[in-house]
């Protein structure tokens, strides 16, 4: 079993609508060890997280983060939630913002 560094998600900036953000490895599992979501604006804004199993859709019941603050550039979450979370083959991380161009995401981790 190899244990590979990945980089989950580069630098994304998050829209208004819930969008994947990292995708499980196809032929194992991926493991998020952080994830960061930074404001670059000089609005506060608001974000949201879903973990969505494979064949699924984002849906309250797979709701992990729901409408966070993060105040004006150049504040930052760390989102522990995400720390140690395991994404299957298909499995996704959903992310919204509240105001769009606003809050930017990134993601690392290993894939199994």
């Amino acid at each position: 079993m190899a244990i590979t560094p990945a980089v989950l998600t580069k630098v994304t900036q998050l829209g208004t609508v819930a969008a994947t953000m990292a995708t499980g490895a196809p032929l194992g599992r991926s493991v998020v060890t952080r994830a960061v979501v930074s404001n670059v604006s000089t609005l506060a804004s608001t974000f949201s997280i879903w973990i969505v199993p494979s064949g699924t859709t984002a849906v309250p019941t797979n709701l992990v983060i729901d409408n966070r603050t993060v105040a004006v550039a150049p504040a930052t979450d760390l989102v522990p939630e995400l720390a140690g979370a395991v994404l299957n083959a298909g499995d996704i991380i959903q992310a919204s913002s509240g105001t769009a161009a606003t809050l930017n995401f990134f993601a690392s981790g290993y894939n199994v």
